[in-house]
């Protein structure tokens, strides 16, 4: 079973029930100090880490150089010239941990055909065991490097959250960066910036 990256639940929430994959029955065994899954594969065992962190990395090819002339180019000192057509990198970087069987990990090939593999790496960590001294602890680690074919001139809206593989993506959770919530003052905030709820009084 593979994952294919492109759909995301913000982590910070709980997922609602019917957002969640149906992954079996789960049979919790407390006096060995572990818990097991069965999954549609037949496989067993629970996750006990999974992470996928996503870097979006657009380059301008613009440059900055200083100008020769002691009197400037209209009143600057720098001039900024572009060598070649804006670039987009999508670096997706994953961690997957699981006991008793190796764990589900995203598929390299992406749900938007504009993203082209340029590199995958992948790092199977060392087998370890769990409490009980026999059930198998898998991690592997991996990231991916794609270029996208034709970026877009606002970058956030090649932007996408990643998901854990047991959230549905048909519960329909927002996984791009709507306009909407692009808000100037916060990274470069200024005397006349109001970043604070209503009702509480800024110092000045």
């Amino acid at each position: 079973m593979s994952i294919p990256f492109g759909a995301s639940a913000d982590p910070g929430q709980q997922v609602p029930p019917q957002a969640q994959v149906e992954v079996g029955d789960v049979d919790f065994e407390d006096e060995a100090g572990k818990s097991r899954s069965s999954f549609p594969d037949g496989t067993t065992g629970s996750f006990n880490d999974y992470i996928v962190n996503n870097r979006f990395e657009k380059d301008s090819h613009r440059y900055m150089a200083g100008i020769t002339s002691p009197d400037g180019f209209q009143g600057n000192s720098v001039a900024f010239f572009q060598l070649a057509s804006p670039t987009l990198l999508w670096i997706a970087d994953w961690t997957a941990c699981r006991f008793g069987n190796p764990p589900i990990v995203p598929d390299t090939t992406p749900r938007d055909s504009n993203w082209i593999l340029l590199d995958d790496h992948w790092e199977p960590g060392m087998i370890s065991l769990g409490p009980d001294g026999t059930t198998p602890i898998y991690r592997i680690s991996g990231t991916y490097v794609y270029g996208h074919k034709r970026p877009n001139a606002r970058t956030h809206r090649n932007v996408t959250f990643s998901m854990a593989p047991w959230v549905d993506p048909a519960a329909g959770f927002t996984t791009n960066v709507p306009d909407i919530t692009l808000t100037q003052g916060i990274i470069n905030p200024g005397a006349s910036t109001t970043l604070s709820p209503p009702g509480i009084v800024r110092p000045t």
